[in-house]
């Protein structure tokens, strides 16, 4: 059984339950015990739980004898059932119910019911005692009775259940508290009977019974559960103690003493099966604490400080002698099985004064010791009362209908209350006549007074009831009768509940615990028995009748009968309306034929019998009608009157066959079976495939729109196939030779056969240049075997022939609607033709027309005509024409050239680039080669007589071994001029570079003329500048600057060029030097050439060897009109260059001394250093 840890408190609640006996419970209205096995029991397939039950006095039967266990069970025996089985005491008080009484039978049932929480009301105020129980409710209630885990995955039964019930179903099913049926249904909407509900109440109950283990046994037990086992005796061996409330000790002998400590407050504690052979010690406890059932004590001692605390003995108990030392409550509660209870019960003299001792039950001996305590016997009896000597001040309460047999008092006792002293017996002095005489108190001596008679027991002498007649204006009406007993002794009782009552005819009235119940039209008696008197109460039952309404007219249908020939026949509805506004067929009407030549009416058919006008009447309780009726007889058929399809064909495919039946028909309509023979038939309104294809007609293949064949006619009919080949709505008509009305048109819809072929239905552009897209895209079309367009999608891939050129784009497209739509596709390549071919799946590909592929967008690579450049592909294509001339014609991105070792420097040291190329201003961005170990690294790798000429480069991005700069690697001689690189990192492998510019990693020879290289960020060992990594002594750069950051670990750093074998004019550095080991200069490292009206202003951040604001070192080099900004380098050295302040390098009379031309050469704004004229044309 699957229950969790959260639920065993529940299942705790319900064990100690189980473990009370159950009251004898009627679950009827009226029910008598059976002395017999019932008749309907007898081979029932619940008979041996029902039996049982009747034995244990859980369920009684009927007034006839009968138990009725296929009968649903309502939702009022369902509660006395399931509070009978678990031991759930009835309980008084009102439920908030509009549809329960307070007097009904099951009113305290259901208030326990309700406060246990395993049932509730509907939203309409009503609880529906009276509705029967399904089996998905028996399954809720049962799972909130239990707390059952929610296990909806237990109840995978084939029939649905309600969203509400499915988590408790699955909880009881997998509890084994109810089950399926054999089909794999539950049957949740099924009514539960009064079989199935006692049988699934017992296993309820075994399966808790058998879940609920004990905990193991110790002597002290001081957590909240269970102790003991469920079957068999433990024994504790020595004595005992509860701590704790919320114990249950069950099954147990306890050699010693056991103590029930006042540990456990106000709290409960329960005993079940306990044999205590020493003292039962009870210290804690409150009004609901200590119960006992089927616990035997030879001694129990109750000593509880406040006196509050109640002990119940119950089933098989018997407690020897009851020590109190305290007031305690007493109480006897379903003794059986030959439990006594309460024997000797003995108020110790220790007992406070004002201690309240109150007794539930019947007690053997009561002695009472103690002095100013009240005794209170609430019911049952005391068969003696000793009131020991010096006992006094005591009050002896008797309730209603309690007695003491035997009173022996030594001392004086007050009784209050209405109960009965049978007998008294004073053995203390009695004041008064003539002096004191004292009694021992003992049965045989003679007391001064006679004992007092005791008080007769009141009779019943009237029954009174309310109303005196039950009159009903219904069924299933309810009317409480209020029964009072009239006492002897002049008291009134109220009878209604605990009478007996019984109905004289339950087919008219049902009585339950006062409450009769309409059941059928009549008159009948209901009675009650009580305190052996019988009243008999007259009930009717009265039914309102319904009036009869009354046909108020005739409507039928058709409303009138037309035949189109002789022996037709058809059938006539008739309805009457009637007075209540409803209506009714009429079957019982008298029809007839008013011209039976006409029309004839036999067995309810009207056949047309002869042509003409006649009248149909229908007569129904009173009332008439006229139907007209018109019979037509049609001329004689005309034959081959029509053609006609036999039926219209389905829509098809391409050249797929089609079955056709043509039918020749007579005037009327009918099948011309005398038509036969060999007919032509024509075909026309046929569609033109693309491929210029129409179709086939009986094999036969169409040349046109229509086309005729020779078909074989038999009885009418001639069937034949046909194909189109144009895949589109298509209306067609056939004719038939020889016939009236000889055409017969439809309509067909015509898909597309399968993918057969590719069409270029859009050639791309014959021409394009290396790196562009085609100025007109392709577009291919996949087609059936007729040129029909394919609706299916299919992926159309793109592929050129040859080695010469690749593609670029997106090489496959989805068709859309059968065509295939290329957005982007271009070629890379040099000067070739070149084909594409389109493929699609298996299909035969598609070839498109020749395509020129030109290397360049225009130009022929002459000096007049120089190829222009357009695209990084054709960029890239200048290594295939080093002594070519170009320009740009527009900004180039190498982005895409960035993968692996990226771009490929153009040009080697026996191959390099001796032509021309023109920026035209335009930029080149993105460019990356990364070569370890690799030499003359950059745009490009080696030049020997080129120009380059107004050219931007941004974003590059370097790194090889040796000559490594941003525009040219090695450059061995030409002319450079107009070239700005911006945004440049040149880096070696290890930080180990040699030769490494901005611009160009070594000039060997040539010129460098208004060019720069700015937002440089240079790593390198050996000969590193700004602009240039070193120049040769044919080299010259004027008009030029660098800024940006240089980092060197070796030797021979400038801030423009590292080292300097030519001549530097008009040229300045702003670049940061950081590092280098033996030589750095803020404008040349070192200097072998000569240095005119040049200066630094870098920030110089090295410890070399040889420093130099300006220079770091000259070999035989020289320097004429140049200065560096001392603030800025930390440098004062001289012969150098001239240091001076940052104030006096931002006047322009400090260089205007040296004859620096700031007409056409320089120029300088206030508070900044001297700039080229050219930087701001």
């Amino acid at each position: 059984m699957n229950i969790g840890i959260k639920h065993r408190a529940a299942l705790f609640l319900l064990a100690v339950l189980l473990m009370i006996p159950a009251s004898p419970l009627s679950v009827s209205g009226h029910a008598l015990a059976a002395s017999a096995l019932p008749a309907d029991l007898q081979g029932h397939w619940a008979e041996e739980v029902l039996s049982r039950w009747l034995e244990q006095g859980l369920i009684s039967g009927f007034a006839d004898g009968k138990i009725r266990p296929d009968q649903p069970v309502t939702r009022a025996e369902w509660m006395a059932m399931v509070n009978g089985r678990f031991g759930l005491a009835a309980e008084a008080g009102t439920l908030a119910f509009a549809d329960v009484k307070p007097a009904a039978w099951y009113a305290a049932a259901a208030a326990a019911a309700v406060r246990q929480g395993y049932i509730t009301g509907y939203a309409d105020g009503t609880l529906r005692p009276n509705a029967a129980v399904t089996r998905a409710e028996a399954a809720v209630m049962l799972g909130r009775l239990g707390q059952l885990e929610p296990a909806v995955e237990a109840a995978s039964f084939t029939d649905s259940l309600p969203a509400w019930s499915k988590d408790a179903v699955g909880a009881v099913v997998g509890a084994g508290w109810m089950n399926g049926y054999s089909d794999g249904t539950f049957r949740g909407a099924t009514a539960l009977t009064r079989a199935e509900a006692a049988v699934t109440l017992d296993r309820t109950f075994a399966a808790i019974q058998k879940a609920e283990k004990s905990e193991s046994l110790s002597g002290d037990m001081d957590r909240p559960g269970v102790y003991g086992p469920t079957e068999g005796t433990a024994e504790i061996s020595g004595d005992a103690a509860i701590r704790t409330d919320g114990v249950t000790l069950q099954n147990t002998v306890v050699k010693g003493n056991l103590t029930i400590a006042e540990d456990i407050g106000s709290g409960e504690v329960h005993l079940w099966g306990v044999t205590v052979e020493g003292q039962l010690r009870v210290i804690g406890g409150g009004i609901n604490s200590v119960y006992l059932w089927n616990t035997a004590a030879n001694q129990l001692v109750v000593d509880k400080e406040d006196g509050k605390v109640r002990i119940v003995a119950s089933g098989d108990t018997t407690l020897d002698t009851t020590d109190l030392f305290s007031g305690a409550i007493l109480e006897e509660h379903e003794m059986s099985g030959g439990g006594q209870g309460f024997v000797l019960i003995n108020v110790a003299s220790q007992a406070a004064k004002s201690s309240l001792v109150q007794l539930r039950g019947e007690a053997e001996t009561v002695r009472v010791a103690a002095s100013g305590i009240r005794l209170e016997l609430l019911s049952g009896q005391i068969g003696r009362l000793e009131v020991l000597s010096g006992a006094i001040n005591n009050v002896v309460y008797l309730a209603q209908g309690t007695k003491i047999i035997v009173a022996v008092l030594s001392s004086p006792v007050t009784f209050e209350g209405p109960g009965q002293v049978l007998q008294k017996i004073l053995g203390y002095e009695v004041q008064g006549g003539s002096g004191r005489r004292s009694h021992s108190g003992g049965g045989s001596t003679t007391p001064t007074n006679p004992p007092d008679p005791p008080d007769p027991e009141p009779t019943v002498t009237k029954l009174v009831y309310s109303p005196e007649k039950l009159e009903f204006d219904g069924v299933g009406h309810e009317i409480s009768v209020a029964l009072t007993a009239v006492l002897s002794n002049g008291a009134e009782v109220k009878a209604t509940e605990t009478a007996d009552w019984y109905s004289e005819d339950e087919a008219v009235a049902t009585v339950a615990q006062g409450t009769a119940t309409s059941q059928g039209e009549g008159e009948t008696w209901i009675g009650a028995k009580y305190g052996g008197l019988t009243v008999r109460i007259p009930v009717k039952v009265s039914v309102p009748q319904t009036p009869v309404p009354t046909v108020t007219k005739l409507v039928y249908s058709p409303e009138k009968l037309e035949f189109d020939g002789l022996g037709e026949q058809a059938r006539l509805t008739l309805k009457a309306l009637l007075s209540d506004g409803s209506e009714a067929d009429v079957t019982e009407a008298v029809l007839y034929s008013w011209d039976p030549t006409i029309i004839t009416f036999e067995n309810g058919v009207f056949t047309s019998f002869g042509e003409g006008e006649s009248s149909i009447f229908a007569l129904y309780q009173g009332l008439s009608v006229r139907i007209p009726v018109k019979v037509s007889v049609p001329p004689a058929a005309a034959p081959a009157y029509r053609a006609a399809l036999s039926a219209t064909p389905g829509d098809s495919v391409a050249g797929a066959e089609i079955n056709l039946t043509l039918r020749v028909e007579k005037s009327d309509g009918s099948l011309d079976t005398g038509f036969s023979g060999t007919k032509k038939i024509t075909i026309s309104g046929v569609e033109q495939a693309l491929d210029s294809s129409y179709g086939t007609l009986a094999g036969t293949i169409l040349t046109g729109s229509s086309g005729e064949a020779d078909l074989l006619f038999t009885d009418g009919e001639a069937t034949f196939t046909f194909a189109l080949n144009k895949a589109d709505l298509q209306r067609l008509a056939f004719a038939v030779e020889g016939v009236v009305i000889p055409t017969d048109e439809f309509a067909i819809t015509i898909a597309p056969a399968a993918a057969a072929q590719l069409q270029i239905a859009t050639q791309p552009s014959g021409s394009v240049a290396s790196g562009e897209t085609f100025a007109v895209q392709p577009v291919v079309e996949v087609m059936d075997a007729y040129g029909n367009p394919v609706k299916d999608s299919l992926s159309v891939g793109v592929s050129v022939s040859g080695e010469t050129a690749a593609l670029t784009g997106t090489t496959s497209v989805q068709t859309t609607d059968g065509r295939a739509s290329f957005t982007d596709l271009g070629l890379v390549g040099g000067d070739s033709t070149v084909t594409l071919q389109f493929t699609a799946g298996s299909l035969p590909s598609a070839a498109s027309s020749p395509i020129t592929v030109r290397a360049f967008s225009a130009g022929d690579g002459t000096a007049d005509t120089p190829y222009v450049i357009t695209t990084a592909a054709q960029l890239d294509s200048i290594r295939y024409h080093l002594n070519g001339h170009f320009v740009l014609g527009g900004d180039i991105d190498l982005s895409g050239y960035s993968g692996g070792l990226g771009w490929t420097p153009i040009g080697i040291s026996n191959a390099g680039f001796t032509g021309t190329l023109d920026g035209q201003g335009f930029t080149i961005r993105r460019l990356t080669s990364l070569r370890p170990g690799g030499a003359s690294i950059g745009l490009f790798g080696y030049i020997d007589g080129a120009t380059i000429t107004n050219l931007n480069l941004s974003d590059v991005n370097v790194l090889g071994y040796m000559y490594v700069g941003g525009l040219v690697g090695y450059m061995n001689t030409g002319t450079v001029s107009g070239v700005h690189a911006e945004n440049v990192t040149i880096n070696g492998t290890s930080e180990n570079l040699w030769f490494a510019g901005g611009l160009i990693g070594n000039m060997a020879a040539g010129t460098i003329n208004r060019s720069s290289a700015t937002a440089v960020n240079l790593n390198a060992t050996y000969y590193l500048g700004g602009l240039v990594g070193a120049t040769g002594a044919a080299s010259s750069i004027t008009e030029s600057y660098s800024s940006g950051e240089l980092f060197i670990n070796g030797a021979n750093l400038g801030g423009l060029v590292g080292t300097n074998s030519g001549t530097i004019t008009d040229s300045y550095s702003l670049a940061n030097i950081t590092g280098a080991s033996s030589t750095a200069g803020g404008l040349l490292g070192i200097n072998r050439g000569a240095v005119l009206n040049s200066y630094a202003a870098g920030s110089f951040y090295s410890n070399a060897v040889q420093l130099g604001g300006l220079i770091g070192a000259t070999d035989g080099g020289a320097v004429t009109g140049s200065y560096y900004d001392s603030d800025a380098t930390g440098q004062t050295d001289t012969g150098k260059g001239m240091p001076k302040t940052t104030a006096e390098m931002q006047q322009q009379s400090t260089f205007a001394s040296s004859g620096w031309n700031f007409t056409s050469t320089w120029a300088i704004d206030a508070g900044g250093y001297p700039y080229l004229k050219w930087q701001r044309p």
